[in-house]
């Protein structure tokens, strides 16, 4: 695709700017080889002008050649004797051109790239491709906020690696993040990891925002923040991505305790991170008499009584779960389980159908110090909200997660059911604004996934596991707007008959 980076005006004749005395600004491929095009802008009797520079453009040392009349140009005050001149375009830049020893009135330059979101650019040492999901390679990588953020502009060294499972496998690939050190990243807080995901099978783009969404104004006790962003590897555009906080036990994450010393036998009970995943991604892992396959995510090593205590916990709770007396107050699951984090996880989950979230992988828990099993955070919906073709999870009716692991025993207790209704109700407000969340994001997305779909011309062909090709951007954000006000109304119509 060929964009049109020229400001949006007729072109003068060749007299000069009667205010600035400046003709016209030239960023040409000759002086910037990483452009597709020379850029020219007419200045005509503008006093301020916002050129939109390709993504690929190294906008911090870009050369600019200014055509004008006088003796020569002073650029932020500073005498310049070229007309080409080589400046850091992210700071506003303010030329004027001085004759007979009088400056004219500034030219102010305020330069961004093509997108309405931020950017990462993502430079592998020796251009290296990133190959695999197992080996870190070094790399630099610059945050730039476009005009969208002025603090959390990360620039220094990383380690990146792919990630993911089935979606390693897709062209468009997804990434691991660490950093040197903690640091900030636009506006979301300090820490050394983070995921890029790719959502290519994702149409839309969103479908984890919208999850996000529901998980944060369910009140959640950590829900993975995001930013989407343009990626640029090696001086590529890869395409829109989202930047997501990896989920990780951090004052700025899951603000749990944190066991400092493995090797204390005291510090045995908390806090875990562990995920329900069938396929036992993880070395420290077991399968509960119910056959969840529960792995360690953090710690990712444990030590005997460290797993011990963990497996006991769990098993124990399960076990209460499923005994005759499981819906006594006192006695039964609520001993174990933080019931409110249980209803808000499932309806997270169950509201956008998530295909893995009901039996197979992706089903977080964590377990404080001292404290009960609590559900979360939430992660994973690039096969939710009806973006699956091999289920019933593809359907707007019908109960899934509802189905799954625990659930379905505490679904048998009457008391549980009257409290999916109260905090069904309570939510109803969150739920209100669905659709002003995925408009907003759209709006948001609107350059992001033009420059998206000319990179990956997907949205009139089939990829895994798409139920739909709807051909075009607008129509994948239709059919997740009516596929949500479809799944709402029937899971109302059902609860409120408890």
């Amino acid at each position: 695709m060929l964009f049109c980076f020229s400001c949006d005006m007729e072109r003068a004749d060749e007299q000069p700017n009667s205010v600035t005395g400046i003709t016209e600004i030239r960023f040409t491929k000759t002086l910037n080889p990483e452009l597709p095009e020379d850029i020219i802008l007419d200045v005509l009797d503008l006093s301020e002008i916002s050129p939109i520079l390709p993504l690929e453009a190294n906008i911090k040392a870009f050369t600019a050649e200014v055509i004008f009349q006088g003796d020569r140009l002073e650029i932020n005050g500073s005498s310049q004797n070229e007309a080409i001149f080589e400046a850091d375009f992210t700071k506003p830049i303010q030329l004027s051109v001085i004759k007979a020893g009088s400056a004219s009135s500034p030219l102010a330059i305020h330069a961004k790239y093509l997108s309405d979101i931020p950017v990462l650019k993502i430079q592998v040492r020796n251009n290296a491709p990133i190959a695999n999901k197992e080996d870190y390679l070094d790399a630099t990588m610059e945050a730039f906020g476009n005009g969208l953020y002025e603090t959390g502009l990360f620039n220094g060294s990383v380690n990146i690696r792919g990630r993911g499972n089935s979606t390693w496998g897709m062209p468009k690939k997804p990434y691991k993040l660490r950093l040197n050190q903690s640091q900030p990243i636009f506006d979301l807080p300090e820490h050394r990891h983070w995921v890029l995901l790719a959502n290519y099978a994702d149409k839309t783009l969103m479908r984890t925002h919208v999850a996000t969404y529901l998980s944060e104004g369910f009140g959640m006790a950590y829900t993975p923040r995001e930013i989407p962003v343009e990626l640029v590897v090696n001086g590529v555009h890869q395409g829109s991505y989202q930047l997501i906080e990896q989920i990780r036990i951090d004052p700025n994450r899951l603000n749990i305790a944190e066991m400092t010393n493995r090797a204390d036998p005291s510090q045995i009970s908390g806090g875990y991170i562990m995920e329900i995943d069938q396929r036992a991604g993880e070395p420290f892992h077991f399968t509960t008499p119910r056959g969840a396959l529960v792995n360690f995510k953090r710690p990712s090593e444990v030590t005997q009584s460290q797993f011990d205590y963990a497996k006991n916990f769990i098993e124990s709770a399960e076990s209460v779960l499923y005994s005759d007396q499981f819906a006594d107050p006192e006695l039964g699951y609520r001993k174990y389980y933080n019931v409110e984090d249980f209803i808000d996880w499932f309806l997270v989950n169950e509201i956008t159908k998530n295909q893995d979230a009901r039996d197979f992988s992706s089903i977080y828990f964590f377990l404080a110090n001292n404290d009960k099993l609590s559900m979360g955070p939430i992660w994973d919906f690039d096969l939710a909200i009806g973006n699956v073709d091999y289920s019933v999870a593809q359907y707007p009716t019908g109960w899934w997660v509802r189905g799954g692991p625990w659930f379905s025993r505490l679904f048998e207790d009457p008391a549980f059911r009257a409290q999916v209704k109260e905090r069904w109700n309570i939510h109803q407000p969150v739920l209100a604004k669905l659709p002003e969340v995925i408009d907003n994001r759209a709006l948001k997305m609107d350059y992001s996934q033009a420059m998206n779909f000319a990179i990956w011309p997907i949205l009139d062909t089939y990829v895994w596991p798409n139920p739909v090709v709807t051909g075009s951007y607008e129509g994948e954000v239709q059919y997740i707007r009516e596929w949500l006000e479809q799944r709402l109304n029937w899971m109302d119509g059902q609860i409120q008959m408890w």
